[in-house]
């Protein structure tokens, strides 16, 4: 109805604003406002105190938009800065700045909200400074983006609103978060496509900041075809730190052969050697997408996604797929081939110089912990460090299928805890709210039938308890004993689930265990 304009339809429209539905009655306003129905005007302002408030704020919306009369508008805008939902009073105060610049309450309410209120408070203020559209909204949404400790979900929403009030002026800030986290690297790659061909030369500038490399040759994807000698010239740089860090892996894989003798320190020397093949990989793979820019894209993207793959003969094929997808710039990528295809461990010394100033963060802390490993004895009640844990989870199978990178994380959020001989470390019935994965020590998982509690199974070092009650949300099905003392890294139900969302493959790991214990459980009874 909002798209036909004739009497019968506004009659129509007005009467829904009487319906029973609030949805109903807000995609009545919406339509009379699409349907520019002047003359519903009086019967739009009657819905300005209608009890729901997004009925509230397309009424606002309406009248802001076919009111004749701006000032008289005021009248009926200016007390909805007191509503109590946000998403109302931002709206209004945006519609009267659009009246007035210089409406000082309209003006403070939106800074306060935007700085002060909570997430979605924030949110919609900030959306109504990018309807408002002025400069001096401009410049203090800007400011807001220095905030180091910005929420994702708030950056992403002010980054559109910059681009609304001003696209060619947004791009500095634009660029600045393609170095962002998914959700906003996604919202800052659309917004760069929408401004189209003025964006290329920033966005172009950004692929010699690694920090924004990855975010840079996405946007890049979606922009006008770049120059192919700026392309080439980074491609040919990425092969070449390709190379660089092959050559410290391959060396430091051939002294990781020679300590396997030494307890932990293999282990710590595989870390490095993992950290340093991830890092050639991810240079290799870039050089792969700015040659994919200048041909086949879509073939190029599918050819990186499974190269990505554990699968050492799709990497095969996929390999050989290459020398024809990218024939063209064959002397490119010529070295980058033989790397991947040579997978021999190179006879020569680590270079430790190199490693540990490298300008990587990660590899320079991994370099150090396997260079002095050893020099340190830990005792038995000492916590154990970031890259002991790492290490540590890295033989854990619920874990082995994370990058190095991705292990620290988890590293990061899990707590440690001890238990002494006999504790219960959790109850059977209780709301389950973390998993915990023993580091030594045994745990004895114990279940109560009439009265009666029966050991069910035993889990011992590298292994892992509790994760069931913080998948399903459901009680403990079992108490959890210490049997002697126990070390376990604790990890919470929040941080486990973002894991799993982050991680499928561990969402896959996770269902082979279910298997596996519901097994147990069937045999046991």
């Amino acid at each position: 109805l909002g798209n036909l304009s004739l009497p019968e339809s506004t009659h129509a429209l007005v009467d829904g604003l009487d319906d029973a539905d609030a949805l109903v009655r807000a995609a009545c306003l919406r339509a009379l406002n699409q349907s520019q129905a002047a003359s519903a005007l009086l019967d739009i302002a009657a819905t300005l105190s209608d009890p729901e408030p997004d009925v509230r704020f397309e009424a606002v919306s309406a009248l802001s938009a076919l009111a004749g009369y701006p000032y008289g508008l005021m009248l009926y805008l200016a007390p909805l800065l007191d509503d109590k939902s946000t998403k109302v009073s931002t709206r209004a105060a945006a519609c009267l700045l659009r009246i007035n610049p210089e409406h000082d309450k309209a003006k403070k309410h939106l800074r306060h909200t935007a700085i002060f209120g909570d997430v979605e408070a924030r949110q919609h203020a900030i959306i109504a400074l990018g309807d408002w559209g002025d400069v001096e909204a401009f410049e203090f949404l800007a400011n807001e983006l220095k905030d180091r400790t910005i929420l994702p979900a708030v950056q992403r929403i002010i980054l559109v609103s910059l681009t609304r009030i001003d696209a060619l002026r947004s791009m500095p800030y634009l660029v600045d978060s393609l170095r962002s986290e998914p959700l906003v690297l996604e919202s800052t790659v659309g917004l760069l496509a929408g401004i189209g061909a003025p964006a290329l030369e920033p966005v172009l500038a950004a692929l010699r900041d690694d920090d924004k490399v990855d975010g840079a040759l996405l946007a890049l994807e979606r922009l006008p075809v770049p120059p192919a000698g700026t392309l080439l010239d980074f491609a040919r740089m990425a092969v070449s730190r390709a190379a660089e860090y092959d050559g410290l892996m391959r060396g430091v894989q051939l002294a990781a052969g020679n300590a396997r003798a030494e307890l932990g320190r293999s282990d710590a020397m595989s870390l490095l050697a993992e950290s340093l093949r991830s890092k050639s990989n991810a240079h290799g793979i870039r050089a792969l997408h700015a040659i994919g820019l200048l041909g086949d894209r879509n073939a190029m993207n599918t050819a990186v996604e499974h190269l990505q793959t554990r699968d050492m003969s799709q990497r095969a094929n996929v390999i050989e797929a290459l020398e024809s997808i990218s024939a063209k710039w064959r002397d490119v990528l010529q070295p980058l081939m033989h790397l991947w295809e040579d997978d021999h461990a190179a006879h020569v010394d680590v270079n430790w110089d190199g490693l540990l100033n490298d300008g990587d963060e990660w590899i320079r802390e991994c370099a150090a912990f396997a260079k002095t490993f050893g020099e340190k004895q830990m005792d038995s009640i000492t916590t154990l460090s970031l890259m002991d844990r790492i290490l540590f989870f890295k033989r854990v199978p619920l874990f082995a299928a994370l990058s190095p990178s991705d292990l620290k994380q988890v590293a990061a959020i899990a707590e440690e805890a001890l238990f002494p001989d006999g504790e219960v470390i959790a109850h059977q019935g209780e709301q389950g709210d973390a998993m915990f994965v023993i580091v030594s020590g045994d745990v004895r998982v114990c279940i109560e039938t009439d009265g009666v509690e029966a050991e069910v199974a035993r889990r011992t070092t590298g292994e892992y308890v509790g994760e069931l009650a913080i998948i399903n949300r459901e009680p403990r099905i079992a108490t959890l004993i210490a049997s002697g003392d126990v070390r376990a890294l604790c990890i919470d139900q929040k941080s486990f689930e973002g894991l799993i969302r982050e991680r499928p493959e561990v969402s896959l790991v996770i269902i082979q265990v279910l298997t596996k214990r519901l097994k147990e459980a069937m045999a046991k009874k």
